[in-house]
């Protein structure tokens, strides 16, 4: 039997409407809110259109927060919970392994951006295994080629990567980065807006972690370092600036990584 499209969710947002006089949305009231929308999402036949839907009912719970961020935060949960209930559900149903959803968006965006592929329709995604804690492995097709992918976890989101990388080595290519960011880009943020306080710059040096990895077939970085490094990696900027943030490195070298920003 299909479980409805949202009814455990719904009703714990009217409750949280009900529950006090003021029909604000409490922490607690977001926790169970969210935990709502994951048990209708591993109950539904229907995983993907059951955590799609559900947003509906966050987007109307985050109205009702007013000032209290520790309850956004508790509510901001559900878009990774969600996935990693869709994966699960969708474990359930086929027998097989599955990527979060997020992850494998991520990746299809990458093949399609990069032209490593001519389509998203175009790419065939088989094999995984792994999960969440630990990370994926799984193979794609495109055309007559197929080759390995990993997403690996790293400061709170997943890294994909044509090859396994350990911490480590995400370690000092985000402290390569970082120390790039504090000699080339604190600076010329000081220049170009005035209100790139001190406080502005340290949190947007602390929000620098790598995104992905560059794949075969796929467009070069801007300064070819494909071409003399086994890894490059995108790094996230959160600076305001659409400058990219980028890191060549040996994993057996560390020490002689290389990082640039470029616009």
């Amino acid at each position: 039997m299909t479980t409805p499209l949202g009814p455990r969710i719904a009703a714990a947002l009217a409750t949280a409407l009900t529950n006090d006089r003021k029909g604000a949305v409490s922490r607690a009231d977001a926790k169970k809110i969210v935990n709502a929308g994951v048990e209708d999402i591993l109950a539904s036949e229907a995983p993907a259109s059951s955590y799609a839907g559900s947003h509906k009912y966050i987007a109307a719970a985050r109205g009702l927060v007013g000032q209290d961020s520790r309850v956004v935060r508790e509510l901001d949960r559900f878009a990774q919970k969600g996935e990693d209930a869709v994966a699960v559900r969708l474990g359930q149903q086929t027998g097989q392994v599955q990527l979060p959803l997020g992850v494998k968006e991520a990746f299809l965006d990458i093949m399609e951006y990069g032209e490593a592929a001519p389509s998203r329709d175009a790419i065939g995604i088989s094999n995984v295994s792994g999960g969440s804690q630990s990370g994926y492995r799984f193979d794609y097709t495109i055309g007559d080629e197929t080759r390995t992918a990993h997403a690996i976890p790293y400061a709170g989101h997943f890294v994909l990567s044509p090859i396994a990388i350990e911490k480590k080595t995400l370690d000092a290519a985000t402290a390569k980065m970082r120390a790039h960011f504090d000699e080339h880009f604190a600076p010329f943020m000081t220049e170009w807006a005035s209100e790139n306080t001190p406080a502005v710059i340290a949190a947007a040096r602390a929000a620098i972690r790598p995104e992905r990895a560059y794949f075969p077939g796929e467009y070069s970085d801007p300064y070819s370092f494909v071409e003399t490094y086994p890894l490059v990696l995108s790094f996230d900027n959160q600076t305001g600036s659409d400058h990219g943030f980028f890191v060549g490195i040996d994993p057996k070298k560390p020490n002689e990584a290389e990082a640039y920003d470029f616009n």
